[in-house]
């Protein structure tokens, strides 16, 4: 379950047990992965942070072979053949692997945003089916969603496995059993001061929404990154990844 961007085990912790015991690492980096299978955005980072490892690895193991190759030892090309096959290449392509997680993520939050705001869907099984993810995959992403304020003043009840926002008037199709028919049913309005019947309307709640008046559109805002700090300006809707650090920013509802 979701509860913050902090690792299961951190990377400063691999890093030291690489370098004290190499076995031990590899046991951490397995738990990790592990424990991440249904955290697409720690995902994104066990990529980025693997493929950074085996790139430093490449360069330290290259160090020493040009440095063994300009001394009396000649080392076989085949070893350093084997270090591009088994540390650059992977390498290169888990930290492209990664910038395309984050791309993904991203793209999701903003297909989340459409499905819950416009189409009022917000059962977890629904999103997971719509969005092709397993339900401990989509409960994870709106988790982190809620915790980056993408979505606000809501909780996802585990019960009815449903996103529910607090202080919001919601359309029956997003609701189910009493709570459904209580908003299915007609509102009264009073359109007079005669008392009677006659100075009464009935309407149903459709009806309310269209008499307002709608809301102009909104203008682009500047977002500061949660993660490092730095703005920058977003459309309406929009939700996209700091350039520096791969935080989601996302704009403002309110």
């Amino acid at each position: 379950m979701y509860q913050n961007d902090t690792p299961v085990i951190k990377n400063g912790m691999i890093s030291i047990f690489m370098l004290l015991f190499f076995p031990l690492a590899i046991l951490m980096i397995l738990i990790r992965l592990v424990s991440h299978r249904n955290l697409r955005f720690h995902k994104y980072i066990d990529s980025k942070y693997i493929g950074k490892l085996l790139l430093v690895l490449f360069v330290i193991f290259s160090f020493s072979y040009f440095i063994q190759l300009a001394g009396d030892n000649k080392p076989l090309f085949s070893v350093y053949l084997a270090c591009i096959l088994l540390l650059l290449v992977p390498g290169i392509a888990l930290r492209i692997r990664a910038g395309n997680q984050l791309k993904r993520l991203s793209d999701s939050y903003v297909r989340y945003r459409n499905l819950v705001h416009v189409e009022k869907i917000t059962s977890i099984d629904s999103l997971a089916e719509m969005t092709l993810q397993r339900p401990a995959v989509v409960t994870n992403d709106l988790l982190r969603m809620i915790n980056l304020g993408l979505f606000k003043d809501c909780f996802i009840d585990p019960h009815s496995r449903t996103l529910v926002f607090e202080n919001a008037a919601w359309s029956p199709r997003q609701m189910s059993g009493a709570a459904a028919e209580f908003s299915s049913k007609v509102e009264v309005h009073v359109i007079g001061s005669t008392g009677s019947l006659g100075g009464w309307q009935v309407s149903s709640p459709d009806q309310a929404f269209k008499a307002e008046k709608p809301a102009p559109p909104p203008a682009p805002k500047t977002v500061e990154c949660p993660g490092c700090g730095s703005r920058t300006v977003l459309q309406p809707s929009e939700v996209s990844a700091c350039e520096y650090c791969g935080s989601a920013m996302a704009y403002p509802q309110n």
